[in-house]
C-alpha cells in the first residue's frame, strides 16, 4: 500500500484466479483483499467484474467450441471407417488367397 491508498491490481494474482477457477468466490475476495489492500466492496466489485468478463468470453466462444467438437467427432468417425475398410481389404487380400 502506498501513500495514496490501496492500489487496484492490473491483473489478479494467480492464487485469486485459481480460487475463482475452483468456484471459491469468497476465498478469491479474501485473497484479493489481503494481497492488494482493497476494502471489501472494492474487492467484491473487482471479482464480480472478472467473473462477468469470463462469462461473456465463454458465451462468445461457446458456439465455436461446439462446432469444433462436432467437426472433430465427424473426422474421428471418418478415420475409423477408413481404418476398418483398410483392415477388411488387408484381410481379404491375405485370407482370400488361402480360400
Amino acid at each position: 500500500m502506498n501513500a495514496a491508498g490501496p492500489q487496484r491490481p492490473a491483473q489478479l494474482p494467480p492464487e485469486v484466479t485459481e480460487a475463482l477457477r475452483r468456484g471459491r468466490r469468497v476465498e478469491a475476495i479474501k485473497l484479493l483483499r489481503s494481497s492488494s489492500g482493497l476494502d471489501l466492496a472494492q474487492a467484491k466489485r473487482l471479482i464480480d467484474q472478472q467473473q462477468r468478463m469470463h462469462r461473456q468470453t465463454q458465451d462468445k466462444y461457446q458456439p465455436q467450441m461446439q462446432n469444433m467438437i462436432k467437426e472433430d467427432q465427424a473426422n474421428t468417425r471418418l478415420l475409423w471407417i477408413a481404418v476398418i475398410l483398410l483392415a477388411a481389404l488387408v484381410a481379404w487380400y491375405f485370407l482370400g488367397e488361402a480360400l
